[in-house]
């Protein structure tokens, strides 16, 4: 592990500048100062990795104040592929890049709280040596001077450090000797002044300014009488607002302001003729279900298929019981599943046990081990992700709406633990001809606020086939779509429909009508995220 400091080039003011309240000399006199900086730090790590050996490392980071944190990943062997990855303080995954092979990976992240971040590698395929660098640059860079100064020698004395145009420079000049007078100036990269501060005997002397140029600026101080050790200190703060792209914090989260929009088609049936075929667009987001013994077969074909048209798969499987899997006695078997979704080209959203309060309407839940023996499971997958370093998958749950609701006696609370799930998955049905934008709706939104984490609709149902019924699809899209940024509660990142009639005791969910018109229209939306995007 090697460090690097970005060094200050030397510059040269050499000019006249007079002003009512002070004069400048032409020239700087010698300096016998020293300088201390808390700059731009580069961190570079090197190993070797094997996806057949050891594929998965990480390497720890300390960084002390908020900026910008920029990752490098390279390999020497083009035809491997490594991912990268950054987890923040708590160990949750904050952004990555995984790319098909390409080199090198690359992210780029603000930091806005300072402490231990990971930084993690993972060789998918092939072997190679790689290459880390990490290169981080503060938002405010602090420049310490320091020396000896005296009225009838060294009376003048030049620093220069580095600011960019829309900066803001603070400086302070403070010293040792209440009898002396020291003044403070602050000059541009053109050797013009741009602000100074004389005031007589006060301590400290203090300028500010906002960066209207990029370059080396200079900070001087002039002792106009007697002799005294000084220290200048200067803030050099970035104003800069960051212009990349959101980088996604999970496997298929959309960018603000698109989600993705679709539906389970009954019985895992072709989206094709249903859908895509009649809008002209694919299915944004699938949702299939499927029983344990399908677990690396059937349920990784279809999801291998809806990624090569272009759909997001969101996958429920229901598993032998949960207590055992929470003990690791089905350790070997989740790990078959998730190495067969590891090894799919694109993002997937993963379902351990959808509706685990119980189905069919029924308040217990469908295992004897209730919410703690579901909520064990499912951190059993979390770890099992973990240890294989899975990439590309996203968890969740998918709780009923009816949980947040008093009249069911549940507490979602119970179903919950933080840094298990990459979002919170419901389904919601209104089962009448009124608008899914209810009461309960902004509950599930609020808590998964206050949980830190977003929302997707595994599925929604409403009833009606008129002009009416079709507008509430659209008033359903657009709330979720502008749900970033409306106040009301944690963004919406997904929708899916149940589009179908199997097990609907109160009558099929089919969309027909308006519904179906405007779910089709909705589609083509230019708001509706492409899993090629991520």
């Amino acid at each position: 592990m090697q460090f690097f400091k970005r060094s200050l080039r030397p510059l040269l003011v050499a000019a006249l500048v007079t002003g009512a309240a002070c004069t400048v000399p032409a020239h700087d006199e010698p300096s016998t100062s020293t300088e201390t900086v808390q700059d731009e730090l580069v961190t570079v790590f090197e190993g070797t990795m094997s996806s057949s050996g050891t594929s998965w490392t990480t390497h720890s980071i300390d960084i002390d104040q908020t900026g910008e944190l920029s990752l490098t990943l390279d390999w020497d062997n083009p035809s491997a592929d490594f991912n990268l990855f950054l987890y923040d303080t708590d160990g949750n995954v904050v952004a990555y890049q995984n790319t098909t092979t390409a080199k090198p990976e690359i992210i780029t992240f603000d930091i806005d709280e300072p402490g231990t971040y990971a930084i993690g590698i993972k060789c998918k395929t092939g072997s190679g040596a790689y290459t880390l660098t990490s290169d981080f640059a503060p938002d405010a860079v602090e420049h310490d001077f320091s020396g000896n100064t005296n009225a009838s020698g060294n009376s003048w004395i030049t620093h220069t450090f580095e600011a960019v145009d829309g900066d803001t420079i603070d400086a302070t000049l403070e010293w040792a000797n209440a009898s002396s007078n020291l003044n403070l100036f602050l000059f541009d990269p053109d050797g013009d002044l741009v602000v100074f501060a004389n005031g007589t005997t006060e301590r400290p002397e203090v300028v500010s300014t906002t960066a209207d140029q990029t370059g080396l600026w200079s900070v001087a101080l002039k002792c106009k009488n007697g002799s005294t050790p000084y220290d200048i200190h200067v803030l050099v703060t970035s104003d800069e607002t960051s212009t990349l792209p959101s980088v996604p914090g999970y496997p298929g989260q959309p960018q603000d302001g698109t989600l993705f929009w679709g539906a389970a088609v009954s019985g895992n049936g072709d989206p094709g003729p249903r859908h895509e075929g009649p809008s002209g667009h694919p299915l944004s987001l699938r949702r299939t279900f499927y029983q344990w013994s399908a677990r690396t077969g059937k349920l990784i074909n279809t999801a291998s298929d809806d990624l090569a048209h272009d759909r997001l798969p969101w996958v429920s499987v229901k598993t032998p019981s949960w207590a055992a899997m929470a003990a690791g006695q089905h350790d070997g078997e989740i790990d078959q599943m998730l190495a067969a979704l590891d090894a799919l080209p694109g993002p997937v959203w993963l379902t351990i046990h959808h509706e685990p309060e119980g189905g069919g309407g029924v308040n217990a839940p469908d295992d004897p081990a209730g919410p703690a023996g579901h909520l064990g499971m499912n951190e059993r997958v979390r770890a099992r992700m973990t240890a294989l370093g899975v990439d590309n998958v996203a968890l969740a749950p998918i709780l009923m709406s009816w949980t947040w609701t008093s009249a069911s006696g549940r507490n979602p609370d119970e179903w919950w633990k933080a840094g298990v799930y990459d979002f919170l998955g419901v389904d919601h049905y209104k089962n009448s001809e009124n608008s899914l934008l209810d009461g309960t709706w902004t509950k599930v939104r609020q808590w998964a606020e206050a949980k830190g984490v977003e929302v997707a609709v595994g599925e929604w149902g409403m009833r009606g086939t008129n002009n009416a019924a079709g507008q509430r699809v659209y008033d359903w899209y657009d709330q979720a779509v502008g749900s970033h940024g409306d106040g009301v509660g944690a963004r919406v990142v997904g929708m899916s429909a149940f589009d179908s009639g199997l097990n609907s005791p109160t009558g099929s969910w089919e969309l027909t009508g308006a519904q179906l018109t405007a779910f089709h229209d909705l589609l083509g939306d230019s708001r509706t995220a492409n899993v090629n995007e991520w």
